[in-house]
Protein backbone atom coordinates (compact mmCIF):
# COMPACT_ATOMS: atom_id res chain seq x y z
CA UNK A 1 0.00 0.00 0.00
CA UNK A 2 2.75 2.35 1.24
CA UNK A 3 3.98 1.71 -2.28
CA UNK A 4 1.74 2.36 -4.61
CA UNK A 5 1.15 5.79 -2.68
CA UNK A 6 4.63 7.07 -2.72
CA UNK A 7 4.59 5.71 -6.68
CA UNK A 8 2.08 8.11 -7.15
CA UNK A 9 3.51 10.51 -5.07
CA UNK A 10 6.82 10.51 -5.91
CA UNK A 11 5.86 9.83 -9.98
CA UNK A 12 4.25 13.03 -10.07
CA UNK A 13 7.11 15.17 -8.65
CA UNK A 14 9.46 12.92 -10.90
CA UNK A 15 6.82 13.99 -13.72
CA UNK A 16 7.82 18.27 -12.69
CA UNK A 17 11.32 18.04 -12.00
CA UNK A 18 11.88 16.71 -15.11
CA UNK A 19 11.09 18.93 -18.28
CA UNK A 20 11.27 16.01 -20.62
CA UNK A 21 11.26 12.26 -20.19
CA UNK A 22 11.87 9.85 -23.39
CA UNK A 23 11.52 6.32 -23.20
CA UNK A 24 12.62 3.84 -25.97
CA UNK A 25 11.68 0.60 -26.60
CA UNK A 26 9.85 0.33 -23.90
CA UNK A 27 7.64 -2.37 -26.18
CA UNK A 28 10.52 -4.56 -25.25
CA UNK A 29 9.78 -4.21 -21.41
CA UNK A 30 7.93 -8.40 -20.43
CA UNK A 31 4.82 -7.39 -18.33
CA UNK A 32 4.78 -10.51 -17.11
CA UNK A 33 6.96 -13.54 -15.81
CA UNK A 34 10.43 -13.54 -14.56
CA UNK A 35 12.29 -9.98 -15.35
CA UNK A 36 15.57 -8.47 -13.79
CA UNK A 37 15.97 -5.06 -14.71
CA UNK A 38 19.49 -3.85 -14.94
CA UNK A 39 20.16 -0.29 -15.01
CA UNK A 40 23.57 1.30 -14.68
CA UNK A 41 23.87 4.12 -12.05
CA UNK A 42 24.61 7.64 -12.61
CA UNK A 43 22.29 9.54 -9.58
CA UNK A 44 21.99 8.23 -6.02
CA UNK A 45 18.52 7.38 -5.07
CA UNK A 46 17.15 9.23 -8.81
CA UNK A 47 18.12 6.20 -10.43
CA UNK A 48 15.56 3.71 -8.46
CA UNK A 49 13.23 6.39 -8.47
CA UNK A 50 12.59 6.88 -12.14
CA UNK A 51 13.13 3.17 -12.66
CA UNK A 52 10.06 2.76 -9.97
CA UNK A 53 8.05 5.52 -11.64
CA UNK A 54 8.60 4.39 -15.34
CA UNK A 55 7.69 0.74 -14.99
CA UNK A 56 4.40 -0.38 -15.56
CA UNK A 57 5.05 -3.10 -13.14
CA UNK A 58 6.01 -3.44 -9.16
CA UNK A 59 9.68 -4.14 -8.58
CA UNK A 60 11.88 -5.32 -5.64
CA UNK A 61 15.22 -3.16 -5.51
CA UNK A 62 18.74 -4.92 -4.34
CA UNK A 63 20.22 -2.15 -2.26
CA UNK A 64 23.34 -2.09 0.07
CA UNK A 65 22.85 -3.91 3.39
CA UNK A 66 24.68 -0.95 4.87
CA UNK A 67 21.41 1.30 4.67
CA UNK A 68 20.08 -1.21 6.90
CA UNK A 69 21.70 -0.91 10.03
CA UNK A 70 18.98 1.57 11.70
CA UNK A 71 15.99 -0.50 12.64
CA UNK A 72 13.60 1.79 11.57
CA UNK A 73 15.07 2.53 8.46
CA UNK A 74 15.35 -1.01 7.64
CA UNK A 75 11.76 -1.27 7.88
CA UNK A 76 10.50 1.57 5.77
CA UNK A 77 13.13 -0.26 3.15
CA UNK A 78 11.36 -3.36 3.50
CA UNK A 79 7.75 -1.39 3.04
CA UNK A 80 9.47 -0.22 0.27
CA UNK A 81 10.59 -3.83 -1.33
CA UNK A 82 13.79 -2.94 -1.04
CA UNK A 83 16.22 -6.39 0.10
CA UNK A 84 19.38 -5.75 1.79
CA UNK A 85 23.23 -7.51 -0.27
CA UNK A 86 25.77 -7.40 1.50
CA UNK A 87 29.57 -7.52 0.66
CA UNK A 88 32.98 -8.23 2.09
CA UNK A 89 34.33 -4.38 2.28
CA UNK A 90 31.48 -2.74 3.88
CA UNK A 91 29.62 -5.38 5.81
CA UNK A 92 31.46 -8.87 6.55
CA UNK A 93 30.54 -9.80 9.84
CA UNK A 94 27.18 -9.59 7.35
CA UNK A 95 27.97 -11.63 4.68
CA UNK A 96 26.81 -14.98 5.61
CA UNK A 97 22.96 -13.43 5.24
CA UNK A 98 23.24 -13.39 1.29
CA UNK A 99 23.23 -16.69 0.67
CA UNK A 100 19.35 -15.93 1.98
CA UNK A 101 19.06 -13.22 0.37
CA UNK A 102 19.74 -14.91 -2.68
CA UNK A 103 17.46 -17.63 -2.11
CA UNK A 104 14.50 -14.98 -1.51
CA UNK A 105 15.86 -13.61 -4.83
CA UNK A 106 14.92 -17.40 -6.25
CA UNK A 107 11.36 -17.59 -4.84
CA UNK A 108 10.44 -14.05 -6.16
CA UNK A 109 11.26 -15.08 -9.59
CA UNK A 110 9.66 -18.19 -8.98
CA UNK A 111 6.63 -16.41 -8.39
CA UNK A 112 6.65 -14.11 -11.47
CA UNK A 113 8.11 -10.90 -9.78
CA UNK A 114 10.44 -8.56 -11.18
CA UNK A 115 13.87 -7.64 -9.35
CA UNK A 116 15.83 -4.59 -10.07
CA UNK A 117 19.99 -4.80 -9.59
CA UNK A 118 22.71 -2.07 -9.84
CA UNK A 119 25.04 -4.34 -11.16
CA UNK A 120 28.12 -1.86 -10.70
CA UNK A 121 27.28 -1.68 -7.16
CA UNK A 122 27.56 1.77 -6.53
CA UNK A 123 26.52 5.24 -8.69
CA UNK A 124 29.08 7.77 -9.69
CA UNK A 125 28.17 11.01 -11.96
CA UNK A 126 30.83 10.86 -14.54
CA UNK A 127 30.35 9.46 -18.02
CA UNK A 128 31.78 5.93 -17.00
CA UNK A 129 30.52 2.69 -17.06
CA UNK A 130 31.99 0.46 -12.99
CA UNK A 131 32.99 -2.78 -13.58
CA UNK A 132 29.79 -5.08 -13.19
CA UNK A 133 29.34 -7.29 -10.29
CA UNK A 134 28.34 -11.00 -10.52
CA UNK A 135 25.10 -10.85 -8.22
CA UNK A 136 22.72 -10.06 -11.06
CA UNK A 137 23.79 -13.20 -13.12
CA UNK A 138 24.29 -15.27 -10.42
CA UNK A 139 21.14 -14.89 -8.89
CA UNK A 140 19.60 -15.00 -12.56
CA UNK A 141 20.98 -18.37 -13.25
CA UNK A 142 20.55 -20.05 -10.00
CA UNK A 143 16.95 -19.50 -9.96
CA UNK A 144 16.67 -21.18 -13.46
CA UNK A 145 18.97 -24.17 -12.07
CA UNK A 146 16.61 -24.50 -9.22
CA UNK A 147 13.59 -24.77 -11.78
CA UNK A 148 15.55 -26.93 -14.59
CA UNK A 149 16.04 -23.62 -16.52
CA UNK A 150 12.22 -23.81 -17.26
CA UNK A 151 11.36 -20.48 -15.17
CA UNK A 152 11.94 -18.34 -18.03
CA UNK A 153 14.04 -15.25 -16.54
CA UNK A 154 14.66 -12.13 -18.79
CA UNK A 155 17.42 -10.07 -18.13
CA UNK A 156 16.50 -6.56 -19.60
CA UNK A 157 19.61 -3.82 -19.30
CA UNK A 158 18.18 -0.18 -19.26
CA UNK A 159 20.21 2.83 -19.67
CA UNK A 160 19.32 5.74 -17.70
CA UNK A 161 20.53 9.16 -19.27
CA UNK A 162 20.19 12.95 -18.11
CA UNK A 163 21.20 15.97 -18.75
CA UNK A 164 21.73 16.67 -15.55
CA UNK A 165 20.28 14.71 -12.90
CA UNK A 166 21.09 17.70 -10.35
CA UNK A 167 19.28 20.71 -12.02
CA UNK A 168 15.36 20.94 -12.35
CA UNK A 169 13.62 20.49 -15.60
CA UNK A 170 16.35 18.78 -17.09
CA UNK A 171 16.04 16.06 -19.37
CA UNK A 172 15.89 12.33 -18.75
CA UNK A 173 16.11 9.48 -21.43
CA UNK A 174 15.49 5.51 -20.50
CA UNK A 175 17.01 3.40 -23.09
CA UNK A 176 15.78 -0.04 -22.87
CA UNK A 177 17.87 -3.18 -24.20
CA UNK A 178 16.85 -6.23 -25.68
CA UNK A 179 15.91 -8.96 -23.37
CA UNK A 180 18.75 -11.46 -22.27
CA UNK A 181 17.23 -15.43 -21.52
CA UNK A 182 19.41 -16.61 -18.52
CA UNK A 183 17.53 -20.26 -19.93
CA UNK A 184 20.52 -19.26 -22.87
CA UNK A 185 23.42 -20.10 -20.50
CA UNK A 186 22.12 -23.26 -19.69
CA UNK A 187 24.54 -25.96 -21.45
CA UNK A 188 27.46 -23.72 -20.40
CA UNK A 189 26.31 -22.84 -17.00
CA UNK A 190 25.94 -27.07 -16.92
CA UNK A 191 29.48 -27.17 -17.84
CA UNK A 192 31.06 -24.73 -15.48
CA UNK A 193 28.65 -22.07 -13.26
CA UNK A 194 31.55 -19.48 -12.99
CA UNK A 195 32.20 -19.14 -16.47
CA UNK A 196 28.49 -18.76 -17.58
CA UNK A 197 28.16 -16.12 -14.73
CA UNK A 198 30.67 -13.88 -15.93
CA UNK A 199 29.52 -14.31 -19.92
CA UNK A 200 26.18 -13.72 -19.01
CA UNK A 201 27.47 -10.33 -16.60
CA UNK A 202 29.71 -10.12 -19.87
CA UNK A 203 27.13 -9.36 -21.94
CA UNK A 204 24.90 -7.26 -19.78
CA UNK A 205 27.96 -4.85 -19.64
CA UNK A 206 27.90 -5.12 -23.84
CA UNK A 207 24.87 -4.15 -24.11
CA UNK A 208 24.15 -1.49 -21.62
CA UNK A 209 27.21 0.82 -23.00
CA UNK A 210 25.15 0.44 -26.11
CA UNK A 211 22.30 2.70 -24.16
CA UNK A 212 24.74 4.98 -22.34
CA UNK A 213 26.93 7.48 -23.20
CA UNK A 214 30.57 5.54 -21.95
CA UNK A 215 33.66 8.18 -21.65
CA UNK A 216 36.48 5.63 -20.34
CA UNK A 217 39.68 7.98 -20.71
CA UNK A 218 39.20 10.38 -17.52
CA UNK A 219 41.58 12.50 -20.17
CA UNK A 220 38.76 13.26 -22.74
CA UNK A 221 36.35 13.76 -19.70
CA UNK A 222 36.44 17.63 -20.28
CA UNK A 223 37.25 17.53 -23.98
CA UNK A 224 34.09 15.48 -24.41
CA UNK A 225 32.11 18.09 -21.93
CA UNK A 226 33.35 20.74 -24.35
CA UNK A 227 32.79 19.30 -27.40
CA UNK A 228 29.17 18.98 -26.44
CA UNK A 229 28.70 22.34 -25.86
CA UNK A 230 29.86 23.74 -29.05
CA UNK A 231 27.76 21.43 -30.65
CA UNK A 232 24.35 21.20 -28.84
CA UNK A 233 22.45 23.90 -31.46
CA UNK A 234 23.75 22.26 -34.61
CA UNK A 235 22.60 18.49 -34.24
CA UNK A 236 21.42 18.35 -37.35
CA UNK A 237 24.81 18.52 -38.83
CA UNK A 238 26.31 15.37 -37.57
CA UNK A 239 22.92 13.71 -38.96
CA UNK A 240 20.47 13.65 -36.30
CA UNK A 241 16.91 13.76 -37.94
CA UNK A 242 14.01 15.46 -37.19
CA UNK A 243 12.20 12.55 -35.88
CA UNK A 244 15.84 12.42 -33.66
CA UNK A 245 15.62 15.78 -32.30
CA UNK A 246 13.52 15.02 -28.73
CA UNK A 247 17.25 12.74 -28.01
CA UNK A 248 19.64 14.31 -30.29
CA UNK A 249 21.73 15.74 -27.18
CA UNK A 250 21.80 11.53 -25.84
CA UNK A 251 22.81 10.70 -29.99
CA UNK A 252 25.81 13.78 -30.26
CA UNK A 253 27.29 12.95 -26.97
CA UNK A 254 26.62 8.99 -27.52
CA UNK A 255 28.80 9.89 -30.79
CA UNK A 256 30.96 12.48 -29.07
CA UNK A 257 32.47 9.57 -27.06
CA UNK A 258 32.53 6.54 -29.43
CA UNK A 259 34.17 9.05 -31.97
CA UNK A 260 36.77 9.93 -28.84
CA UNK A 261 37.94 6.82 -28.19
CA UNK A 262 38.34 5.90 -31.78
CA UNK A 263 40.91 8.85 -32.38
CA UNK A 264 42.38 8.31 -29.13
CA UNK A 265 43.63 4.81 -30.09
CA UNK A 266 43.93 5.26 -33.87
CA UNK A 267 45.11 9.09 -34.29
CA UNK A 268 46.16 10.44 -31.13
CA UNK A 269 47.92 13.82 -32.78
CA UNK A 270 44.49 14.31 -34.52
CA UNK A 271 43.05 14.37 -31.12
CA UNK A 272 45.33 16.41 -29.01
CA UNK A 273 45.18 19.01 -31.65
CA UNK A 274 41.64 19.27 -31.79
CA UNK A 275 41.74 19.64 -27.90
CA UNK A 276 44.04 22.56 -28.43
CA UNK A 277 41.54 24.43 -30.94
CA UNK A 278 39.02 23.83 -28.44
CA UNK A 279 40.79 25.10 -25.73
CA UNK A 280 41.40 28.04 -27.35
CA UNK A 281 37.65 28.80 -28.04
CA UNK A 282 37.10 28.53 -24.43
CA UNK A 283 40.01 30.86 -23.68
CA UNK A 284 38.01 33.49 -25.33
CA UNK A 285 34.75 32.64 -24.12
CA UNK A 286 36.51 33.07 -20.78
CA UNK A 287 37.83 36.01 -22.17
CA UNK A 288 34.92 37.18 -23.16
CA UNK A 289 33.66 36.49 -19.33
CA UNK A 290 30.76 34.35 -21.43
CA UNK A 291 29.95 30.78 -19.45
CA UNK A 292 27.21 30.03 -22.60
CA UNK A 293 29.51 30.51 -25.18
CA UNK A 294 27.91 27.89 -27.41
CA UNK A 295 25.62 30.31 -28.69
CA UNK A 296 26.41 31.51 -32.37
CA UNK A 297 27.41 35.23 -32.08
CA UNK A 298 26.46 35.85 -35.37
CA UNK A 299 22.87 35.36 -36.63
CA UNK A 300 20.34 36.83 -39.42
CA UNK A 301 19.81 40.03 -38.39
CA UNK A 302 16.10 40.28 -39.57
CA UNK A 303 15.79 37.02 -37.42
CA UNK A 304 16.86 38.25 -34.77
CA UNK A 305 15.04 41.09 -35.03
CA UNK A 306 11.70 39.37 -34.90
CA UNK A 307 12.89 37.14 -32.21
CA UNK A 308 13.67 40.34 -29.88
CA UNK A 309 10.68 41.34 -30.14
CA UNK A 310 8.47 38.28 -29.64
CA UNK A 311 10.42 37.52 -26.35
CA UNK A 312 10.34 40.97 -25.25
CA UNK A 313 6.19 40.63 -26.02
CA UNK A 314 6.56 37.23 -23.88
CA UNK A 315 8.19 38.68 -20.75
CA UNK A 316 6.29 42.09 -20.60
CA UNK A 317 3.17 39.95 -20.62
CA UNK A 318 4.41 37.17 -18.42
CA UNK A 319 5.83 39.73 -15.90
CA UNK A 320 2.89 40.03 -13.55
CA UNK A 321 2.71 35.81 -13.73
CA UNK A 322 6.08 35.32 -13.00
CA UNK A 323 5.80 37.91 -10.17
CA UNK A 324 2.88 36.36 -8.43
CA UNK A 325 4.68 32.58 -8.65
CA UNK A 326 7.67 33.88 -7.46
CA UNK A 327 6.09 35.07 -4.40
CA UNK A 328 4.10 31.72 -3.82
CA UNK A 329 7.20 29.70 -4.81
CA UNK A 330 10.14 31.29 -3.10
CA UNK A 331 10.49 30.23 0.54
CA UNK A 332 10.36 26.39 -0.25
CA UNK A 333 12.74 27.00 -3.57
CA UNK A 334 15.28 28.82 -1.29
CA UNK A 335 15.36 25.93 1.61
CA UNK A 336 15.13 23.49 -0.49
CA UNK A 337 18.21 24.47 -2.12
CA UNK A 338 19.95 25.40 1.31
CA UNK A 339 18.76 22.03 2.92
CA UNK A 340 20.35 20.22 0.21
CA UNK A 341 23.26 21.96 -0.09
CA UNK A 342 23.66 21.26 4.28
CA UNK A 343 22.58 17.56 3.48
CA UNK A 344 24.68 16.31 0.54
CA UNK A 345 27.59 15.02 1.29
CA UNK A 346 27.91 12.92 -2.11
CA UNK A 347 27.61 14.92 -5.67
CA UNK A 348 25.51 11.68 -6.96
CA UNK A 349 23.25 11.93 -4.43
CA UNK A 350 22.02 15.98 -4.89
CA UNK A 351 19.09 15.30 -7.23
CA UNK A 352 17.44 13.10 -5.61
CA UNK A 353 17.58 14.88 -2.05
CA UNK A 354 16.47 18.07 -3.67
CA UNK A 355 13.52 16.36 -5.34
CA UNK A 356 13.01 14.38 -1.77
CA UNK A 357 13.36 17.65 -0.14
CA UNK A 358 11.25 19.88 -2.72
CA UNK A 359 8.28 17.47 -2.78
CA UNK A 360 8.19 17.83 1.05
CA UNK A 361 8.62 21.50 1.34
CA UNK A 362 6.47 22.54 -1.34
CA UNK A 363 3.65 19.97 -0.59
CA UNK A 364 3.59 22.12 2.93
CA UNK A 365 3.72 25.16 1.14
CA UNK A 366 1.10 24.34 -0.77
CA UNK A 367 -1.14 22.66 1.37
CA UNK A 368 -0.44 25.89 3.95
CA UNK A 369 -1.61 28.33 1.57
CA UNK A 370 -4.72 26.54 0.53
CA UNK A 371 -6.14 26.57 3.66
CA UNK A 372 -5.37 30.07 4.07
CA UNK A 373 -7.27 30.57 0.77
CA UNK A 374 -9.88 28.53 2.16
CA UNK A 375 -9.97 30.73 5.40
CA UNK A 376 -9.62 33.57 3.72
CA UNK A 377 -12.73 33.01 1.13
CA UNK A 378 -14.61 30.30 2.22
CA UNK A 379 -14.60 29.01 -1.11
CA UNK A 380 -13.96 25.12 -1.18
CA UNK A 381 -14.15 25.17 -4.92
CA UNK A 382 -11.43 28.28 -5.31
CA UNK A 383 -9.40 26.44 -2.84
CA UNK A 384 -9.07 23.31 -4.96
CA UNK A 385 -8.27 25.33 -7.81
CA UNK A 386 -5.92 27.54 -5.93
CA UNK A 387 -4.37 24.28 -5.35
CA UNK A 388 -4.13 22.91 -8.73
CA UNK A 389 -2.71 25.88 -10.14
CA UNK A 390 0.08 26.35 -7.83
CA UNK A 391 2.29 23.49 -9.53
CA UNK A 392 2.02 24.70 -13.33
CA UNK A 393 2.49 28.65 -11.68
CA UNK A 394 5.92 27.09 -10.31
CA UNK A 395 7.04 25.94 -13.46
CA UNK A 396 5.99 28.92 -15.56
CA UNK A 397 7.77 30.90 -13.06
CA UNK A 398 10.97 28.74 -13.06
CA UNK A 399 10.55 28.57 -16.93
CA UNK A 400 10.58 32.11 -17.07
CA UNK A 401 13.48 33.06 -14.98
CA UNK A 402 15.95 30.82 -17.14
CA UNK A 403 14.24 31.95 -20.63
CA UNK A 404 14.61 35.46 -18.99
CA UNK A 405 18.76 34.90 -18.06
CA UNK A 406 19.18 32.98 -21.84
CA UNK A 407 17.48 36.32 -22.88
CA UNK A 408 19.08 38.73 -21.14
CA UNK A 409 23.03 36.53 -22.04
CA UNK A 410 21.99 37.11 -25.29
CA UNK A 411 21.57 40.97 -25.64
CA UNK A 412 24.75 41.36 -23.34
CA UNK A 413 26.65 38.93 -26.44
CA UNK A 414 25.13 41.51 -29.03
CA UNK A 415 26.23 44.50 -26.98
CA UNK A 416 29.81 42.91 -26.78
CA UNK A 417 29.53 42.45 -30.66
CA UNK A 418 29.03 45.90 -31.32
CA UNK A 419 31.53 46.83 -29.07
CA UNK A 420 34.35 44.22 -29.68
CA UNK A 421 33.60 43.34 -33.14
CA UNK A 422 36.81 41.71 -34.19
CA UNK A 423 36.86 39.29 -31.24
CA UNK A 424 33.24 38.08 -31.83
CA UNK A 425 33.81 37.71 -35.62
CA UNK A 426 37.59 35.64 -34.33
CA UNK A 427 34.86 33.82 -32.02
CA UNK A 428 32.30 32.98 -34.67
CA UNK A 429 35.05 31.85 -36.82
CA UNK A 430 37.00 29.65 -34.85
CA UNK A 431 32.95 28.05 -33.96
CA UNK A 432 32.71 27.22 -37.41
CA UNK A 433 35.93 25.68 -37.49
CA UNK A 434 35.63 23.84 -35.08
CA UNK A 435 32.13 22.44 -36.50
CA UNK A 436 33.52 21.80 -39.07
CA UNK A 437 36.17 19.90 -37.91
CA UNK A 438 33.74 17.77 -35.35
CA UNK A 439 32.41 17.22 -38.91
CA UNK A 440 34.79 15.62 -40.47
CA UNK A 441 36.08 13.90 -37.25
CA UNK A 442 32.90 12.61 -36.98
CA UNK A 443 32.38 11.19 -40.87
CA UNK A 444 36.20 9.80 -40.26
CA UNK A 445 34.81 7.56 -36.98
CA UNK A 446 31.85 6.58 -39.20
CA UNK A 447 33.46 5.13 -42.05
CA UNK A 448 35.40 3.19 -39.19
CA UNK A 449 32.47 1.65 -37.81
CA UNK A 450 31.06 1.02 -41.56
CA UNK A 451 34.51 -0.91 -41.92
CA UNK A 452 34.41 -2.50 -39.13
CA UNK A 453 31.02 -4.47 -39.94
Amino acid sequence: MLYRFLKFIVGYAVRQYFREVQLHNEDLVPQKGPVIFLPNHRSGFMDPIVVAIFLKRNVHFLARGESFKNPLMAKLLGKLSVIPIYRKEYSPDEVHKNDEIFNYCFKLLEQNGALVIFPEGASQTKPVLLPLKTGAARIALGAEAKSNFNLGVTLIPVGINYTNPHHFQGKLFLNFGQPILASDYKDEYSIDSFKAVNNLTKRVEDELKKRIVVVDESRWFDLTHKVEKIIQTDYARFGIGKNEEHIGWFIARKDIAAAIEYFSDEKKEILESLELKVQQYFSIIDLLNLKEGTLNPIRNKETSRLKFFTLLFYFIIGLPFFVIGFALHFLPYFFTNLLAKLVVKRSDFYGSIILVIGLLLFSINAFCMTWFIFKALQNGLLAIAFFLLLAPVGIFTFQYYVGLKRWLYKMRLWIIGNRKTTLIKELSQQRETLLASFKEAHEDYLNFEKRKR
